[in-house]
């Protein structure tokens, strides 16, 4: 009973600091939208509030269909095998941003219809967040 009580009183006292770590984070995207032009690069702003490291977190990009990502991170690796073929080859996530709570989106070579709001997913598997960004690609002239 004596070592019970211990381990009790252990697992007690490392609860809060796992179950705070992430209390009170939230995920932020752009309040304003972006606007571009066909061809360029730009970066979809996004992250965590107050910072946090994501490295070891799922970091999801997507668009209408959370199932589909635009660019998914998860097992700190990027997962181009379930990635919407359209943006394959024209995304990226910095892992130094991630360390830093920074979950942005590189996306390269606009096209037109890459105009649409994006929507930022990060999860450690307890807690999760959101934001969201809108990208303007303007038609050519």
């Amino acid at each position: 009973m004596r070592f019970l009580g211990r381990t009790c009183l252990i697992v007690l006292s490392l609860l809060p600091a796992v179950s705070t770590q992430t209390d009170g984070s939230s995920v932020v995207g752009s309040d304003q939208p972006l606007i571009a032009s066909p061809g360029e690069d730009v970066i979809l702003p996004c992250h965590i509030t107050p910072s946090l490291s994501a490295v070891d977190m799922e970091v999801r990009w997507y668009r209408e269909n959370f199932k589909i990502p635009v660019h998914l991170y998860d097992d700190r690796r990027d997962r181009t095998d379930v990635q919407d073929s359209y943006y394959r080859g024209r995304t990226a996530l910095s892992r130094l941003r991630l360390e830093e709570g920074i979950l942005s989106l590189d996306l390269r070579n606009l096209r037109p219809s890459d105009s649409g709001v994006y929507y930022c997913y990060a999860t450690d598997g307890v807690w999760d967040g959101q934001g969201k960004t809108e990208l303007i690609v303007r038609g050519q002239c």
